[in-house]
């Protein structure tokens, strides 16, 4: 099961997990949702987004392969 997730950085762009749930829905199948928030860099200025997540995972050879995404900007 899934113990963690890492922020991950493209180029400019940045996503920080900070609060998740999971279920498992099969031997290799994984239901997440949750918040993180996008960041997205200028070279004088920071924009970050509050966004919630869902994801659909599947473990397979050795790897986690993301099999759906969806991601909202969080009611303000």
């Amino acid at each position: 099961m899934l113990k963690r997730f890492e922020p991950i950085s493209v180029g400019r762009i940045q996503w920080e997990f900070e609060a998740w749930r999971s279920a498992r829905l099969a031997a290799n199948l994984v239901l997440v949702v949750g918040n993180y928030v996008f960041s997205q860099s200028s070279t004088d200025h920071i924009a970050a987004t509050p966004a919630r997540f869902t994801f659909v995972l599947s473990h397979k050879d050795d790897a986690w392969q993301i099999l759906h995404h969806h991601s909202s900007a969080a009611p303000d």
